[in-house]
């Protein structure tokens, strides 16, 4: 295991848009089954949804089942993950994260003199590698997009290798 990592990825069992369709199906059905009057069923539906983010939370935290430790090792782009240990991913606030694998897809290697952009690139085409070896998973780049544009992967690269 690497501790010279410069970002975690979540992996989610399902995206935020999966997860909010599923809980208002439940509370559709709730409401359906109950023969609720029509003038109660705004009042019921408001106090539902407060329940189920009280039961369930926000997706952004509680439906993360890993993470992808991302570092660099040489000239090598490589992501750690640390999962769930379930056969079944369901709605849960108990879990344990417990380390799987030192390399979650094949290594990407980067030139020697890449430019801060080259290196970002590479970086995004070994996320998408871990997103193939995590099917029907949702690998959450999106702070990683965001930021890496701006950051100087080459001074990064220097401090990690020299640690």
């Amino acid at each position: 295991m690497s501790n010279l990592y410069f970002h975690d990825l979540p992996v989610s069992r399902l995206t935020s848009e999966a997860y909010y369709v599923e809980q208002d199906k439940k509370i559709a059905a709730f409401i359906a089954t109950e023969m609720i009057p029509q003038r109660h069923v705004k009042t019921l539906t408001r106090d539902l949804q407060q329940h189920a983010n009280e039961k369930y939370g926000p997706w952004e935290f509680n439906e993360i089942i890993g993470y992808i430790r991302l570092h660099f090792l040489g000239s090598q782009i490589r992501g750690e993950y640390y999962g769930v240990e379930k056969r079944r991913y369901v709605r849960s606030r108990q879990k344990t994260m417990l380390y799987h694998t030192r390399k979650l897809a094949p290594e990407r290697h980067l030139r020697p003199h890449a430019t801060n952009q080259e290196i970002f690139q590479v970086i995004l085409q070994y996320v998408e590698d871990c997103r193939r070896e995590l099917p029907r998973r949702y690998v959450d780049d999106e702070n990683l997009r965001r930021v890496g544009p701006f950051i100087d992967w080459n001074a990064l690269r220097i401090s990690v290798q020299s640690r």
